[in-house]
C-alpha cells in the first residue's frame, strides 16, 4: 500500500472541502418559507376648525374669513368643500350679514398634513369675500361680535 504524503492529504482534504461546500451551497438555494398576517385599518377622525376670524366687517363691504383647519389623522387630507353654516350675533340681527358665493382656494392650499409627510397637521385658510354686511345694517351692528360657523368636506390625499 502506498503511503499518504502530506501533499496528498492536503489535496484530498481540499477536494473533500470543495465537494462538501458545493453541497452546502446547493442546499442553501432550496430554502422556502411562508407566512401571513392581518391588519386593521384605522378609522378617520373629523377635521377641526380653530381661530376663525372675519376681516373688516362693515356696511356694504365683503369680508374675508380666515381659519385654521386641523387634521388629526395619520394621513393627509384634501378639503373639497367649505360651507358657512351660520352667522350669529347676540347684538346684531343675522339678516345684517349674508353669505357670499366664494371660490375655494387652489387644491394644494387645501391639503392638510402633506407637507414633508407632516401628519397630523394644520393649515391656515382664507376665504376671500366670503360674507358681506348689508349696506343699511342696523346701528346695533356697530362693534357687534359675530360667530361664524363652518363645515368642511375632505377626502384622503396622496402624499
Amino acid at each position: 500500500m502506498r503511503k499518504i504524503t502530506k501533499r496528498s492529504a492536503a489535496v484530498i482534504a481540499a477536494s473533500a472541502l470543495a465537494i462538501g461546500g458545493a453541497g452546502a451551497a446547493w442546499a442553501a438555494w432550496n430554502l422556502t418559507g411562508s407566512g401571513s398576517t392581518s391588519a386593521k385599518a384605522t378609522s378617520a377622525q373629523k377635521l377641526t376648525i380653530d381661530n376663525v376670524e372675519v376681516e373688516g366687517l362693515s356696511p356694504g363691504n365683503k369680508s374675508n374669513i380666515k381659519f385654521t383647519a386641523k387634521n388629526p389623522n395619520a394621513f393627509p387630507v384634501q378639503i373639497t368643500g367649505i360651507n358657512i353654516t351660520g352667522i350669529d350675533s347676540a347684538d346684531c340681527a343675522a339678516s345684517n350679514v349674508v353669505k357670499q358665493t366664494f371660490t375655494l382656494p387652489a387644491p394644494a392650499a387645501l391639503t392638510v398634513g402633506a407637507a414633508a409627510g407632516a401628519v397630523p397637521g394644520s393649515k391656515d385658510i382664507t376665504l376671500t369675500d366670503a360674507i358681506k354686511m348689508v349696506a343699511d345694517a342696523d346701528d346695533d351692528c356697530q362693534a357687534a361680535l359675530f360667530t361664524v360657523s363652518l363645515d368642511l368636506d375632505a377626502v384622503s390625499a396622496a402624499v
